[in-house]
């Protein structure tokens, strides 16, 4: 048993996990079961910075300048893909205890079948929007690129799905080891296909299908392991749990990402007017504040999986308690690393942009300055909004 399952471990046999009402006692425990997510978040986080890293620093101008204009077709995908992996996370991490185990894999099925269709309609509806736009439209020529660029994630969300609700059984650790096999064999397919092949954007496409196609076999059979042999029950309590998941965590979450999306598919196309490198630096500044954000949607995934794994029936005074001590350190940790990323972003964005094109450094550089404080308030903010849709609470993430 690993450090981060001690808490799930103490919920399973009875124990109060939480004993000690310390401020740190509480805050340990949160950074103890949400450090592997944070491993997993960062380096897929990191996944995507090292993409653009290759694309820019092998000279794919016009790799890159695709790669940024296909961000709003993304993020609508992401949308339905984040919405239906975290309601199966809430689905296996309440099968703990309250909810009967073996749902855990129909469940996981269901929430996969319905995000492939999401996903296939996403890229059916991009790829037909092309005659909707007039011919000189700056996004016309980027849509048959788009609609590929979206269906290539079919294979992580079939992944994705069952990595969710390994998760959700509290084996945050566990689910690293097919998460880091997909990063490896990504990574390498998409650096032979950008330096070898010379393959450009479609470089990205392939890294996207063959990665998680590596390590689907993994995760499956490390999803079946944890579940065990339970078979499913047979009664309307099922279908109730799963209405409850689609309704309560999957829409709200899904309508929350959307709203990104819709400010992408204005952002871009503008920005696309005051050329190439403002585009660019948009994008590679908000990678960057992505990857500075995405710790924090850990500790609020392991928050609602220590209160999601306890009996419904359960006083909430210890859930209080979690919610209370875990997102004040979460935040003070993150007032330490603003400061710290303000204080070296000129090196930082020197990571990620050569010095031979000081136009897109220079462009870079200011907006990151300009945006520094947005690193820090999306962090927490993203942290609390995660915490909510977990619980069931994703209407108020919504308004």
């Amino acid at each position: 048993m690993t450090v981060s399952e001690t808490g799930l471990a103490g919920i399973r046999t009875g124990r109060d996990p939480m004993a000690g009402p310390g401020f740190f006692v509480i805050g340990g425990r949160v950074l103890a079961l949400s450090l592997p997510l944070m491993v997993g978040s960062l380096t897929a986080a990191g996944q995507s910075i090292a993409k653009l890293g290759l694309l820019t620093y092998h000279g794919e101008t016009e790799a890159l300048y695709l790669f940024s204009m296909v961000q709003p077709g993304f993020i609508l995908m992401l949308a339905f893909m984040e919405s239906l992996a975290i309601a199966n996370q809430v689905f296996s991490s309440k099968s703990v205890r309250t909810w009967p185990r073996g749902d855990v894999r129909r469940a996981t099925g269901f929430f996969s079948g319905l995000g492939c269709v999401a996903i296939l309609l996403v890229a059916a509806g991009i790829w037909g929007a092309q005659g909707l736009l007039p011919e000189g439209s700056v996004m016309r020529p980027v849509l048959p690129e788009m609609a590929l660029f979206v269906l290539s994630f079919l294979p992580f969300f079939l992944f994705e799905a069952r990595n969710a609700a390994l998760r959700g059984q509290g084996r945050t650790a566990l689910a690293l080891v097919p998460f880091a096999v997909l990063i490896v064999v990504d990574l390498a397919v998409t650096a032979a296909g950008v330096m070898v092949f010379d393959l450009g954007f479609h470089a990205v496409l392939l890294g996207n299908v063959v990665g998680p196609l590596a390590a689907f076999p993994l995760t499956y059979l490390l999803l079946n392991r944890t579940v065990g042999p339970a078979a499913p029950v047979a009664d309307p309590g099922y279908r109730r749990n799963v209405l409850r998941m689609l309704i309560g965590v999957a829409t709200p979450t899904f309508l929350t990402t959307f709203a990104g999306s819709v400010a992408a598919m204005v952002i871009f196309p503008l920005l696309a007017g005051l050329g190439p490198d403002a585009v660019s630096s948009f994008l590679i500044v908000v990678r960057m504040r992505v990857l500075f954000i995405i710790p924090a949607i850990a500790p609020g995934s392991a928050m609602a999986i220590m209160i999601n794994s306890r009996n419904e029936t359960e006083h909430g005074a210890e859930s209080r308690r979690i919610l209370s001590c875990g997102a004040a350190m979460i935040a003070l940790i993150y007032v330490a690393a603003t400061a710290g990323l303000y204080l070296g972003h000129g090196w930082i964005v020197g990571l990620m942009v050569p010095p031979d094109n000081p136009p897109l450094r220079a462009a870079a550089t200011d907006l990151f300055r300009l945006l520094i404080l947005t690193f820090f308030l999306i962090a927490v903010g993203t942290m609390l909004q995660v915490i909510l849709e977990h619980l069931g609470k994703g209407v108020p993430v919504l308004v």
